[in-house]
């Protein structure tokens, strides 16, 4: 790089999935940007060292920009800077209060008080999920180093400080002397604003609370009390119970989309060329109470003006692009896109596909390309890879789970009370366990070898009804994740032979932008439909979330208050709204998966007839839910309403067994 160059870096940073660190050139001034993955100091100081200045053993960089608290963007820098390796004129950092939920800086987190064991599947879930492919050793790894994440972080902002580094804290700290010390390179801060890191802060909060019970039942039902163990049936959504595991993958969705609404978005130009960088900004949110201040953001994106260049955001993630966020950032020419080289689902397909599509644009990914370099000139940017092809459309490849070991752990002594074991099989194939002096063994198997399963029974579907023509939806893939591959065949089968209108090809993981987006082209295809039938949980089927606390409400509330539900719904109903007016235009329905297929077969064979003489009602609710008491005395039929609470496992189940059943456990 010539003395006074201009030039844009997007670095190798590796093998390990997800991860930034790019370095932005402007004759003197340095500007980094993240720090790649713990653990990538040498390959990232070499990379550097080839274009920064150093003093003595230190790289010298006028700018450090922190995006957010995540791991994979926070990387090698506390290493880098404890050494010494790393100096900066200036720090413009994200705070790290916000990062890990804390609103105000006295708030108190689930962390702050839990055992070690729960604190390290707490920061697990604070970090993007870890591939499934991850060994033990590997995730044991990761959750130490997530335990240790933000002490870390927070000694290297001290560091930074002693060391006479000019720390500024995005949302904290006044902004002006440091866009002053940087407007030749016409740095500006986009956003995001306090009230929006407030907002982020808050979802991080709930969705930590909300992890502290199911992360606590996982470690109490699991035979080893591992957090390995815990962290593996969260990756491969094989749960002890449903509930649980369920429950842990929202709260990581949640927290990861809050702490990726935190990036910093900034703007940056060399001579002429104007570029945008925005971290892992999830410009869709998926978090409702999130969603209006992106929408503000977007807003100022586009009063920003045309940029020539944009790092795509989230690693190329489907919920950091789309074609209208493009266009309002005046169709830049050149793209680049920042991860490892490690199989996994970044970039997302749906946006390799779309840019693709692009005419007349450039655009590079460093887990293909590695090390990529926009070097601006007068007239025109020249882009220069290490290896591979620019505008590579290869999707990445898939992750190959690593099953877990399942061990089992011996009692300390002859065991008392009650005993909770929980085992999966194939349908159709009994298994016998004994609890005796020593661990549990399985004793028997009767039946078929355990990979052929049984026979599956033949489904009545409708139970021999003609109902109106509907349009089944389900993702045939993330189904049978959730039933098996043989059951959600099966059902998917039978739902075909009855002639029934059926869209199974939504992908696993899709948003509910996505999925909204597949089924409403559906219904324009299908205009004589009579109603739409979710097959799936959520999971499966995404629902959407919607922020239900009334706009006069909203200033009473502080984000740092708890609020455990984050007064939120889950409602399906925009899949049926056609003309964008918040009101389903059609009948809905969700048959949920319980991950079993013995509740999706019994569902689709219901007769919807009255099973006696007297119509029964059943239904369940909350125990801190007693308006539902209300709701179902208008539930036609005799019987009472039942209330859920805690309970040991020798407790009596809970009877839902009537013709009309009402439940209400949010």
């Amino acid at each position: 790089m010539p003395a006074g160059g201009r030039a844009f870096h997007v670095l190798d940073i590796g093998t390990q999935a997800y991860g930034d660190c790019l370095l932005f050139e402007s004759g003197a001034a340095k500007v980094l940007f993240d720090g790649g993955h713990k653990g990538d100091d040498d390959l990232i100081f070499g990379q550097l060292k080839q274009r920064i200045s150093q003093s003595g053993n230190a790289l010298h960089v006028s700018l450090l920009v922190i995006t957010h608290a995540h791991g994979d963007h926070i990387g090698s820098l506390p290493s880098l800077v404890s050494q010494g390796r790393l100096v900066a004129d200036w720090a413009l950092v994200a705070d790290p209060d916000y990062g890990w939920g804390r609103a105000t800086a006295d708030a108190v987190t689930p962390s702050d008080s839990a055992s070690d064991t729960i604190r390290g599947l707490l920061a697990a879930v604070h970090e993007e999920p870890p591939p499934s492919s991850y060994t033990d050793g590997e995730l044991r790894q990761f959750i130490a180093d997530a335990a240790g994440g933000e002490d870390e972080y927070k000694n290297m902002l001290n560091t930074l400080d002693q060391n006479g580094t000019h720390v500024v804290r995005h949302g904290r700290d006044n902004e002006a002397a440091l866009l002053r010390a940087f407007q030749a390179i016409g740095l500006d801060v986009l956003g995001p604003t306090k009230a929006h890191l407030q907002a982020a802060a808050a979802e991080v909060l709930s969705a930590q609370n909300a992890a502290l019970a199911a992360a606590d039942a996982a470690l109490r039902s699991d035979a080893t009390g591992d957090p390995v163990n815990v962290l593996r049936r969260l990756l491969l959504q094989v749960p002890a119970t449903d509930a649980m595991t369920d429950a842990l993958v929202d709260a990581q969705a949640r927290n990861g989309a809050a702490v990726n609404c935190q990036s910093t978005v900034v703007t940056v130009k060399a001579g002429k060329w104007h570029a945008l960088l925005g971290g892992d900004m999830q410009f869709h949110s998926s978090v409702p109470t999130i969603e209006p201040h992106v929408r503000t953001l977007r807003a100022q994106l586009k009063k920003a003006g045309a940029f020539d260049l944009f790092k795509l955001s989230h690693h190329g993630s489907s919920n950091g692009w789309d074609r209208p966020l493009y266009d309002e950032i005046g169709k830049p020419k050149y793209l680049a896109i920042s991860l490892g080289l490690h199989k996994g689902h970044h970039p997302d397909p749906s946006v390799l596909t779309d840019l693709q599509s692009l005419t007349n644009v450039t655009w590079a990914r460093s887990d293909l390309n590695g090390h990529v370099t926009f070097t601006f000139g007068p007239t025109k940017i020249t882009v220069t890879k290490a290896r591979g092809k620019l505008n590579d459309p290869t999707p990445p490849q898939p992750d190959v789970a690593v099953a877990s070991t399942a061990l089992s752990r011996p009692p300390a002594s002859q065991p008392s009370g009650i005993a909770e074991i929980v085992t999966r099989a194939p349908y159709g194939v009994p298994v016998t366990i004994t609890v005796g002096s020593g661990a549990p063994q399985v004793a028997s198997r009767e039946g078929p070898p355990l990979d052929a399963g049984g026979p599956l029974p033949p489904l009545n579907l409708f139970a021999g009804r003609t109902l109106p023509r509907l349009l089944f939806v389900t993702s045939r893939d993330a189904l049978a994740d959730r039933i098996g591959i043989s059951e959600a065949t099966h059902a998917l089968d039978a739902l075909r032979a009855k002639g029934v209108l059926l869209y199974d090809e939504l992908p696993t993981g899709a948003s509910s932008r996505v999925a909204e987006a597949a089924v409403h082209e559906q219904l324009a295809r299908a205009r004589d439909v009579h109603g739409v039938v979710l097959l799936g949980g959520y999971s499966v089927v995404p629902s959407q979330r919607l922020f239900c606390l009334p706009p006069d409400l909203q200033d009473l509330v502080k984000p740092e208050e708890d609020a455990y539900d984050s007064f939120l719904v889950w409602s399906d109903d925009f899949y049926v709204d056609m003309n964008g007016d918040g009101r389903a235009e059609l009948p809905i329905t969700r048959l949920p998966d319980g991950r079993t297929p013995e509740l999706v077969f019994a569902q689709l064979q219901a007769s919807g007839q009255q099973r006696s003489n007297t119509l029964r009602r059943t239904g369940i609710r909350n125990r801190e839910r007693p308006f539902a008491d209300d709701v179902f005395k208008n539930v036609p039929g005799t019987g009472d309403m039942l209330q859920s609470a805690p309970a040991t496992v020798d407790a009596p189940p809970h009877s839902i067994d009537g013709d009309l059943a009402y439940l209400m456990l949010h």
